[in-house]
């Protein structure tokens, strides 16, 4: 220990005495942890977490296209009124489909909630009764809307539990209490577990109201269902071009040309972005390798230019190991520093991209350097690291 301690002194004495050899090592390395950082940020916010619900592999989200539409424009934030389903058609689904253990509806609406201090616009959600059995989060005191609701229970509420905390101060009578919603009381059912909601952010729920039931012209329901264990995408799909056959022959004024299909529900978010940000990916591991080079030429540079001090101390004694040693003290921590930089300026470059992208996606997706990241930033600069240290090491052991 104490040698290498003196290794490492006689290393970093030398490192200050090259301050632009130090700065550009660092600053290579940087920018290329940085963007792999910045890029596996959104690869694992998007692509990778899993989404906060019970088996969210089996969730996915009905669309409904038209014949002639390019196949899907129903994908992303934008273009989701052209994937909107009727009420009636969610209805169709859950008694004919077999694929499914359910099929909800959802559609986004907000309130104003005046109760437990000054008035607050909150998120709401228009949503069928099954919706929390459909998602794996039913609610933790009280209940939802029994099956048999024809639509008519409008005054009739399910509370997030933050809504149930900071408004109605956890109170545990709550189930049979009224809240005032818009001046008009309603009737509080049940209150949800802790943790996100869906639709994302909503606090208040009501059911459909009897108005959608009535007719299948209007198209402004989402729907969300869950596979049977065992049924693939493609069988459910397959299912749900049957049906839409059938229904186009049954109601053809509204139905014909509409074609339902299914898709991952995280692709409700990333859509067409999941091709785009592999590519990013791959783009972003070779400009690591490119700086992993360019900072091993640097180390190499730097070992030729002290072949005759590594000479001299092979005179005085100095054995392969401890002169492989030497540069490896100087290249660890150049390559450390390099590293915990570019997680920095991934930090930086994320709330910057958010900030002008600002995509409509949920709090579940929001993409942040966390601990995942930080630890694949830290595994990309070990890597580095080794392959930049690898050649100027065998070269001063050559010397020996």
């Amino acid at each position: 220990m104490p040698a290498l301690s003196r290794t490492l002194r006689t290393a970093l004495r030398a490192l200050a005495r090259r301050p632009l050899y130090a700065a550009a090592t660092v600053l290579t390395l940087a920018l290329g942890v940085g963007a792999n950082a910045a890029v596996f940020s959104y690869v694992d916010a998007l692509l990778l977490r899993p989404l906060p619900f019970p088996e969210a592999d089996r969730l996915v989200r009905i669309v409904a296209t038209r014949a002639g539409a390019r196949e899907g424009t129903a994908r992303g934030a934008r273009a989701a009124d052209a994937g909107k389903l009727s009420a009636l058609e969610v209805r169709d689904l859950n008694e004919l489909a077999r694929s499914f253990t359910g099929v909800a509806s959802y559609r986004p609406s907000q309130y104003t909630v005046n109760a437990g201090g000054p008035p607050e616009v909150v998120a709401a959600s228009m949503s069928s009764y099954n919706l929390f059995a459909v998602l794996g989060r039913p609610p933790t005191r009280g209940a939802t809307w029994p099956a048999s609701d024809d639509g008519t229970r409008q005054f009739a509420v399910v509370l997030s539990d933050r809504l149930w905390r900071e408004r109605l101060g956890a109170d545990s009578g709550v189930v049979g209490r009224t809240v005032m919603l818009d001046s008009y009381a309603y009737t509080v059912l049940g209150v949800l577990p802790p943790g996100p909601t869906f639709p994302a952010g909503a606090d208040v729920f009501r059911r459909v109201p009897g108005a959608d039931l009535a007719t299948r012209a209007v198209r402004s329901s989402s729907a969300v269902a869950r596979l049977r264990p065992g049924v693939t995408l493609g069988a459910a799909r397959a299912e749900l071009a049957a049906i839409s056959r059938r229904l186009g022959e049954l109601y053809p004024e509204t139905n014909a040309g509409v074609r339902l299909t299914a898709e991952p529900l995280r692709d409700a978010w990333v859509g067409d972005a999941r091709g785009f940000l592999a590519l990013l990916a791959g783009a972003v591991v070779l400009v690591l390798v490119v700086a992993a080079v360019n900072v091993g030429a640097l180390a190499l540079s730097r070992v030729l230019a002290r072949e005759r001090e590594l000479a001299v101390r092979t005179a005085l004694g100095a054995g392969r190991g401890q002169l492989v040693v030497l540069v490896l003290a100087e290249v660890v921590p150049l390559t450390l520093a390099g590293g915990v930089a570019g997680l920095a300026l991934a930090a930086v470059a994320v709330r910057w991209l958010d900030r002008l992208v600002r995509a409509d996606r949920p709090d579940w997706m929001a993409v942040t350097v966390d601990a995942r990241v930080v630890a694949a930033g830290l595994a990309a600069t070990v890597l580095a690291a080794l392959a930049a240290a690898a050649l100027p090491a065998l070269r001063a052991g050559r010397a020996a």
